[in-house]
């Protein structure tokens, strides 16, 4: 019995000694095999890496590690032993980010000759993309713009660039030649971070290029764009209604930021719209100059804003008559840039300070520039921050220049400065001097947005304690305390930081809404929506689902009237509190709906102070009788 427990132990002993040898062998076998596996993957089928690294892409994952993966039949490593067997087509090129000092010292895993980690170090991988291609790090790329797809200077393999007009897409170059000019996808749920040029998690984006799509010069019913520019004046754009072909309004831009650039106004003299490169139908299959740079020029490929951009060769010119580069065209810039355009400011020498009429539009500089032989700068009347330039007797250009950031336009010295010396003639208009964030006014007040008794004094970007207007004076107008009700800076539409280009509701009817041209402003551009639609405040569209939310109820305009009127109670009230109108509101009972006119009948018009329908004569206020 003993003899056959030895001979049990000893069997047993020797199969441990098998097991362990059999495991040491595979162990190193796999540590040899995670090396291999790095550089190359091969597609197998429920076994080998690549099955293994998309479970695990499967499995949430607190800290993921960064997978790129693409079948690519490009070769760039070089051979193994495993390699010859393996088509191009199957083979995968993966990068894992290399982890942390403090994750290897804590999991000890080794790291790669390529400076990656180790498959073998069990990273967890983050499900960043469908498709992999080696590290992009855009070495020695020199395009920068994110509005072409342009890969000259590009030293790596693989370099990864946006997609001018669709943000969950991108580009693949292989050195400084565009691999493809079809885009590549992420994957769901991913949008192209084009500064780190890798997909990450994500679902609500905006391309790259601020400027794709933004250009419309034509109203279309049913469309999105209600601002559209003008093809000839970067300084103009029209609003159309999303009902009719044709603009129903016309508007310049403010004098702080006078571009328009498709969307809302900015100071970017280069975003104008028509510095943009435009490919029509029979540009198709050839190419167009770049407004910008006659060294230039654009591959036509769809009708619309282009994004593929070449060069021609060092000492040739794109000729936009041939379609051709060559030494003999003359550089023709269509669009000159911003330091270009303001050039010319440097030299005036007009003897006498110009005065200007208080708060005057100026039209063609006749009375602004009557004094000046040259040329000469001249204040703003209603903005510190910018000047005229005369030509002779006239303006050079019909819009303001704006000073460099942060100077003011010295009225003495006729130059801009940073303590220049300016008392405007007279304040902005429509409502131009409310502010709700300190953020757009950092050393003057702001308003309350709900209550017109309240204000804020601002100390740089933060506003301080709330202050109340004295019972004499109970109305803040963005400046100061006063008694004309109509000159409340509460309840108006507001364009914060963020805001341009973007619409803002009414606060005062739900039915309608502004649309903002530039941030920390009142918008002038109103629109309304469809029948039986209401402005979702969320969404920031039109909708037949939204609930009507009137956020200020019966407020007094700047001519004193109040429209819509909300029921706050019974009885008869006026339109306007200071006009005898025939028009008059009458309330049967209480309701958060819109209550409709009534007339007064024959010639009588409705006293707003006895409340009453009387003879015109007796009005006490200005009689608005139709003539």
């Amino acid at each position: 019995m003993y003899a056959d427990d030895g001979i049990c132990q000893e069997t047993l002993l020797w199969s441990v000694v098998a097991v362990c040898a059999a495991k040491m062998k595979l162990l190193r076998r796999k540590k040899r095999r995670a090396l291999w596996c790095k550089q190359w993957l091969s597609r197998r089928h429920l076994k080998g890496s690549f099955n293994q690294i998309f479970m695990e892409l499967q499995v949430e994952n607190p800290r993921p590690r960064k997978l790129l993966t693409k079948i690519e039949p490009y070769i760039c490593k070089q051979d193994t032993s495993f390699r010859d067997s393996i088509s191009p087509g199957a083979r995968l090129m993966v990068e894992i980010g290399e982890p942390s000092a403090l994750e290897r010292s804590v999991t000890g895993c080794p790291v790669a000759l390529t400076g990656h980690a180790s498959l073998s170090c069990n990273l967890k991988i983050e499900p960043t993309q469908q498709h992999a291609v080696h590290t992009a790090s855009q070495n020695g790329c020199t395009n920068t713009d994110y509005c072409t797809v342009d890969c000259s200077g590009c030293k790596d393999v693989w370099t990864r660039l946006p997609d001018p007009s669709n943000c969950k897409q991108y580009y693949l170059c292989n050195r400084d030649q565009l691999f493809t000019r079809q885009p590549f996808k992420c994957a769901f749920g991913h949008v192209f971070d084009a500064e780190n040029k890798t997909c990450v998690l994500g679902h609500f984006c905006m391309a790259p290029c601020d400027r794709i799509e933004r250009c419309h010069f034509l109203c279309y019913p049913d469309s999105h764009h209600y601002l559209i520019a003008d093809r000839v004046d970067c300084t103009t754009y029209h609003v159309c209604n999303g009902i009719s072909t044709q603009p129903v309004g016309t508007r310049k831009c403010s004098v702080s930021k006078p571009y328009f650039n498709g969307a809302f106004c900015q100071e970017d003299l280069t975003k104008c719209c028509n510095c943009q490169p435009y490919c029509s139908a029979r540009d198709l299959g050839s190419a167009v100059l770049n407004p910008l740079d006659c060294r230039k020029f654009y591959e036509c490929w769809v009708v619309g804003l282009p994004f593929f951009v070449s060069s021609c060769t060092p000492g040739n010119h794109f000729n936009a008559s041939t379609g051709t580069c060559n030494a003999e065209t003359t550089c023709q810039i269509t669009c000159p840039n911003k330091a270009s355009a303001r050039v010319i400011l440097v030299d005036g020498n007009c003897g006498d300070k110009v005065t200007v009429d208080p708060c005057a539009v100026p039209s063609d500089g006749s009375k602004e520039c009557a004094d000046c032989t040259g040329f000469d700068q001249v204040p703003n009347p209603v903005d510190c921050n910018s000047y005229y330039l005369c030509s002779a007797a006239a303006f050079f250009m019909p819009d303001p220049f704006p000073c460099p950031d942060g100077d003011i336009f010295d009225e003495d010295e006729l130059v801009c400065k940073p303590d220049g010396k300016c008392t405007p003639a007279c304040n902005q208009p429509d409502g131009r001097d409310c502010f709700y964030s300190c953020e757009g006014n950092p050393a003057g007040m702001i308003a309350d947005p709900f209550d017109c008794s309240v204000y804020h004094e601002c100390t740089v970007t933060d506003p301080g304690p709330a202050e109340t207007c004295p019972s004499d004076k109970p109305y803040f107008d963005g400046k100061k305390c006063g008694v004309d009700e109509s000159a409340c800076c509460h309840c108006r539409p507001y364009c914060y930081n963020g805001d341009a280009g973007l619409k803002v509701e009414d606060p005062t009817d739900c039915r309608k809404y502004f649309v903002c041209t530039a941030d920390n402003e009142v918008p002038s551009v109103q629109s309304e929506c469809k029948d039986n639609e209401h402005f979702d405040q969320h969404a920031r569209e039109c909708s037949s689902t939204a609930p009507c939310v009137t956020l200020c109820r019966n407020v007094v305009d700047k001519d004193g009237c109040i429209d819509p009127y909300t029921c706050q109670e019974a009885g008869y009230f006026p339109v306007c509190k200071s006009k005898c109108l025939q028009d008059y509101y009458h309330c049967r009972e209480v309701s958060d709906d819109y209550a409709q006119t009534e007339t007064c009948s024959d010639d009588l018009v409705f006293n707003p102070d006895t409340l009453q329908c009387t003879k015109n004569e007796t009005c006490p206020y200005h009689k608005s009788l139709p003539h």
